[in-house]
């Protein structure tokens, strides 16, 4: 390895264990609040409409370009992990909309431990809205599929996954399946400074996430204009943060 390449890498590694540090110990005052305040009641009342819906996914804050992989390290469960978020060509009709589906790999010490097929469609207002997720993990050793569901199956409904104008304060569900799948979200900020290991950026939206059905487990994302999520992680509990390292082209089926 040459010398310019070996101070590359060093370079490289180092901003990731800095951004890896911040992200795990030092939490934004406006996400500090949000854990210990009541959580908001979330709107869940979006007017669906099969005909409203386009086959592309530009909204600014989380652009789906097929055929781009969106690569993600961190530590998760005490491991290190690592995350390939892959944009696919296929397309799956749900509820009469062609969503597009993303290919979610992760893997912890080079081993697979999830794989999950996640279904997506934009509006025509702009909102990205999430239609289900077909998905397998490992649990104790074992592969479980808990957490599948599609929208329109066993009551199971689509939720909005990212606004097409997020206001600060806005509370909305992303997805509704009883019993199995509930995950809300909030904004917090659409100001918030961040260095992760691709980029340094200013202006980025803060959410916080939770479930009713895992009311202990709270989780942040920043997402970034023309990128999508940069940085994911746990706000409670165990150190569990994830960091966008860099995009690639999505391997063709």
């Amino acid at each position: 390895m040459s010398l310019a390449k070996w101070i590359s890498c060093c370079a490289a590694l180092l901003v990731g264990m800095f951004a890896l540090a911040a992200g795990a110990a030092d939490l934004p005052e406006a996400l500090q609040k949000a854990v210990d305040a009541p959580k908001p009641t979330p709107n869940f009342a979006p007017a669906f409409d099969a005909a409203n819906f386009g086959s592309k996914i530009d909204n600014p804050y989380y652009p789906l370009e097929v055929g781009k992989t969106m690569k993600y390290a961190g530590i998760k469960d005490g491991e290190k992990t690592s995350e390939d978020f892959a944009i696919t060509r296929d397309r799956k009709k749900i509820l009469g909309v062609d969503t597009t589906v993303v290919y979610d790999v992760m893997q912890q010490n080079g081993k697979l431990v999830e794989e999950t097929y996640d279904w997506f469609a934009q509006d025509k207002a702009g909102n990205v809205w999430y239609f289900g997720e077909q998905t397998r993990a490992l649990d104790k050793g074992k592969w479980t599929t808990e957490g599948s569901w599609q929208a329109g199956v066993a009551g199971a409904k689509p939720g909005i996954y990212m606004q097409g104008q997020p206001k600060v304060g806005d509370a909305y569900m992303q997805e509704f399946y009883q019993g199995h799948a509930g995950d809300s979200a909030v904004v917090l900020s659409l100001s918030e400074p961040i260095t992760v290991p691709i980029g340094s950026y200013r202006n980025v939206q803060l959410t916080m996430e939770w479930s009713p059905d895992d009311p202990g487990s709270i989780d942040a994302k920043y997402y970034v204009k023309g990128l999508g999520v940069v940085r994911e992680l746990a706000a409670t509990g165990a150190t569990e943060v994830m960091n966008l390292v860099k995009t690639v082209p999505t391997d063709p089926k």
